[in-house]
């Protein structure tokens, strides 16, 4: 029984160990490298997931499907282009699938945090992170685009 006991908690303890949470995009632009590709590239798959995820949660053929759905492929490009430039020369086809299965994860998370927060408050993302990371969003499309549109 001590066995079983033993192996329940390390089971337990080593799934712990291994889980990651989404962090507000403010506080991990605090530690970053903001002059480092991979900053960059972090940041666009995290702008790229959280608007696939927005595209479950519109009509497709909506303004915000369209919407979410032209800002999810320009920071998958924009995550592409950083990788591209921080290691010149991978394959761009390996890391293309890498950087999908990396937004594909975060949009899964993300979108877990919208269920969550619609069903204790109504609303997908108001008063919570991911509201402003959606600014950050908004604010780093503008400067690397020179362009005033959303996200």
């Amino acid at each position: 029984m001590k066995n079983k006991t033993y192996l329940t908690l390390l089971l337990v303890f080593s799934a712990n160990v291994f889980s990651a949470e989404l962090i507000p995009l403010t506080k991990y632009m605090e530690t970053a490298d903001s002059n480092d590709y991979f900053t960059l590239e972090t940041i666009a798959k995290r702008c790229s997931a959280m608007n696939l995820a927005m595209t479950r949660w519109a009509k497709e053929g909506d303004e915000l499907f369209k919407t979410a759905t032209a800002n999810y492929t320009i920071w998958f490009l924009f995550a592409n282009q950083a990788r591209g430039l921080k290691y010149p020369d991978d394959d761009p086809s390996v890391y293309g699938k890498n950087i999908t299965s990396s937004i594909i994860n975060i949009m899964e998370e993300v979108d877990a945090l919208f269920k969550r927060n619609q069903d204790m408050s109504g609303s997908i993302f108001a008063g919570t992170f991911l509201e402003t990371d959606f600014q950050v969003c908004a604010m780093m499309r503008e400067k690397l685009l020179g362009d005033e549109s959303d996200q």
